[in-house]
């Protein structure tokens, strides 16, 4: 995951930056705005739906409220706590499928595929979901 971090202050955007690649994350900076819209419009063919978490020392509500109706998905206010930072961009990791229970399923099967025989005891039930239905061998 892609992710534009911009801040007008050098030590707090290099601090965000080195924990968000220890983390995976492919990190492109900017320092202002202005720079940070070139960037994201260089980048807006290749990524859509894109979600924004504003980093802000502005703390009132009038501000929360007016960053999200700007078009940010999240707020948070500086300091800030990088674990809350990267519990809130994991939640967005997921942003483009609506299918979160089948993507779950989906996941825990794969987890499973070293013992086939609980994988297959998660059966997909047509119109109503799944079900989890299984019995050892020789009960």
């Amino acid at each position: 995951m892609k992710i534009l971090a911009v801040d007008d202050d050098d030590s707090i955007r290099d601090l965000l930056t080195l924990q968000l690649r220890r983390h995976g994350y492919d990190v492109v900076t900017a320092a202002d705005g202005e720079e940070a819209l070139e960037k994201a419009l260089k980048s807006a063919e290749k990524t859509k739906n894109i979600p924004i978490i504003m980093l802000t020392a502005k703390t009132e509500e009038i501000d929360t409220v007016l960053g999200l109706e700007l078009g940010a998905d999240d707020y948070m206010a500086k300091p800030f706590s990088m674990r809350e930072l990267l519990a809130r961009i994991w939640g967005y990791e997921y942003y483009g499928d609506t299918r979160t229970v089948d993507v779950h399923i989906r996941h825990l099967r794969s987890k499973l595929a070293s013992a086939p025989e609980i994988a297959k005891a998660i059966e997909t039930v047509r119109g109503v979901g799944y079900r989890f239905q299984y019995e050892e061998a020789g009960k």
